[in-house]
């Protein structure tokens, strides 16, 4: 039987998405690195792509999303509303995203291609929530895979990224609280 191509991408989205929840459930429950690695700092050479946070962070326990935005999901782009702070990397090639909203709990997911090294993107990743107050934890991972785990308050991010051929296929979950008014 051979799948249509948009079946495949939203197969795809769902077992990332699936992937990541697991991935959360686990590091919420007290089972993953509970000690953030220290955040990068230095400058680095033209190449890698950068990464601008979107929203200074003057208190770490503020949420992250001031409003949720309206759910949906994509292939090809990013769906309507999709947080600018888990958006991919300017440069990227979005595959799919999604948006589910649950509340004031707003989850996200993104695939994504971008010609950059995993080290590139992770680090990139790494100055964007630095700058928000995010810690970091590595996350587990499959052998060719790195996962770091953010997180400010209620608020988590994983980024999953391998290397391919033309540069890194990259993963974004995002579980976020939006702060009340």
């Amino acid at each position: 039987m051979k799948l249509s191509p948009r079946i495949a991408i939203v197969v795809a989205a769902i077992l990332v998405v699936v992937a990541a929840a697991a991935v959360i459930a686990f590091v919420w429950a007290g089972n993953g690195p509970s000690v953030p690695s220290p955040s990068v700092t230095g400058g680095r050479e033209a190449g890698p792509p950068t990464a601008t946070p979107t929203r200074p962070a003057l208190n770490p326990a503020t949420p992250l999303l001031t409003s949720a935005p309206e759910p949906g999901s994509a292939s090809g782009r990013l769906v309507t509303g999709f947080p600018d702070v888990a958006a991919p990397l300017e440069g990227s090639t979005v595959r799919s995203s999604s948006v589910a909203v649950d509340g004031a709990r707003v989850q996200v997911a993104a695939t994504a291609e971008v010609a950059a090294t995993p080290a590139q993107v992770q680090a990139a990743y790494a100055e964007r929530y630095a700058a928000l107050r995010m810690t970091s934890a590595p996350g587990t991972a499959q052998p060719g895979t790195t996962v770091t785990e953010y997180s400010r308050s209620a608020d988590r991010i994983t980024i999953t990224t391998s290397a391919t051929a033309a540069g890194t296929e990259l993963s974004i979950f995002g579980l976020f609280t939006v702060a009340r008014r």
